[in-house]
């Protein structure tokens, strides 16, 4: 069962594990999903959802999500009144009232073909665009899994017509390194880009990218 007391802190956001069995963010990953612009960048790798039950299956997913680390992250707005954000309240007892913007993720695929090492994945409700909350949210989670479980390589994945996507990975440091086929984020192959970070090996091959 995810902690709901797990939180990481930024300055204007909130990155806490997704709660499965409250029907309030199986609701929200929907309606995220469910945008034109989501449905755009994520069509090509087949993955659909058709209703609650189904996005509660895929916040379920990741169910060693407390040990490794790795899986899907809800993004929240810090409230702008402290009084909303008392800090001797534990987080489970108030992080509902945070407003939901978007989603962060870490994953290690469990495909054959897929990658070695993680990659990083953001989604923002549209009206939170272009204010760098996907920056500051997946730079978060990259810090704390470097710090927490010394992970440092980790690519990111997205569609070449992807600007909004290609931008925020300049952002954090990505360097664009190949387009292939890319297996294991769906039920179909995507053809993506690779950003990988400046320090990993050139050859991607090494980590089971041919």
């Amino acid at each position: 069962m995810p902690d709901p007391n797990l939180f990481i802190s930024t300055p204007r956001l909130y990155i806490a594990n997704f709660l499965p069995e409250l029907d309030a963010h199986c609701d929200f990953i929907l309606s995220l999903y469910n945008m034109p612009e989501t449905q755009k960048a994520i069509k090509s790798i087949g993955v659909v959802l058709s209703g609650r039950e189904a996005a509660r299956k895929r916040l379920m997913e990741a169910d060693d999500q407390d040990e490794t680390g790795y899986g899907n992250y809800i993004v929240m707005l810090k409230p702008e009144d402290p009084c909303l954000d008392p800090p001797n309240v534990p987080f489970s007892d108030k992080r509902e009232q945070f407003q939901k913007i978007g989603t962060v993720s870490m994953k290690l695929r469990k495909h054959a073909e897929a990658a070695t090492v993680p990659d990083v994945g953001f989604g923002l409700m549209k009206e939170f665009w272009g204010k760098g909350y996907a920056t500051e949210a997946t730079k978060a989670v990259m810090q704390f899994m470097e710090t927490e479980k010394g992970v440092r390589e980790v690519f990111g994945f997205c569609s070449p017509m992807n600007e909004e996507s290609k931008k925020t990975l300049k952002r954090l440091g990505f360097e664009e390194r190949a387009t292939m086929e890319l297996k294991g984020l769906g039920p179909n192959t995507l053809t993506g880009m690779v950003w990988a970070l400046p320090w990993m090996h050139e050859d991607l091959a090494v980590y089971n990218l041919r």
